[in-house]
């Protein structure tokens, strides 16, 4: 018995909803971590440094940009950059890599 593997090929509208997955994902285990430390949205903007709409834009589903940001988020929630960094490994098709 022979078997064919055909290539998938994933649309961008596809491509778009795996990376919206993956980046709620994210922002769910953000917004997890802070809410068990007991910060506010604006607390923990502060903290990190950033403006408020940036870090709900964050828990919104929009993922950092910057290796500063990631360090400053992980700072914030006080869960160690290297956590962090295997949570973004995790979760790195909500980047377009």
């Amino acid at each position: 018995m022979s078997m064919q593997i055909s290539s998938v090929q994933i649309t961008p509208s596809a491509n778009f909803a795996l990376r919206q997955f993956w980046a709620a994902i994210f922002a769910k285990a953000i917004q997890y971590n802070r809410q068990a430390r007991g910060l506010s949205v604006q607390d923990a903007a502060q903290l990190a440094g950033m403006e408020v709409s940036e870090w709900a834009a964050i828990e919104a589903g929009a993922v950092p940009r910057t290796e500063g940001e990631l360090y400053a988020i992980a700072g914030t929630l006080e869960i160690g950059y290297d956590r962090l960094f295997n949570l973004v490994l995790l979760c790195r098709d909500a980047w377009e890599m």
